[in-house]
């Protein structure tokens, strides 16, 4: 009868175990999706950034380049923004 409560308990010991094991992956799943989550935001944030600072600076870009044209002669062309942007529509 000894051997029928040992194997009853070790059971039950299994049973807790995996109930804590399931608890614990629940828990990392949930925290690798956030993870992943914050990863793409910060990502298209990085880029709405560099796209938004092209944007803001281009004028600037442009005045620079007009000003180094003048100086030494040699032509540079900068990309312009909204053209850019209206060749994706």
């Amino acid at each position: 009868m000894e051997n029928n409560d040992d194997l009853k308990q070790l059971i039950e010991e299994t049973l807790r175990i995996g109930k804590e094991n399931q608890r614990v992956l629940k828990h990392l799943e949930s925290t690798f999706r956030i993870y992943r989550y914050l990863t793409v935001l910060r990502w298209l944030f990085v880029v709405a950034i560099a796209v938004g600072a092209f944007y803001f600076l281009q004028p600037f870009m442009q005045e620079i380049a007009k000003i180094y044209q003048a100086v030494t002669g040699n032509h540079i062309s900068l990309p312009d923004f909204d053209s850019f942007l209206k060749s994706f529509k």
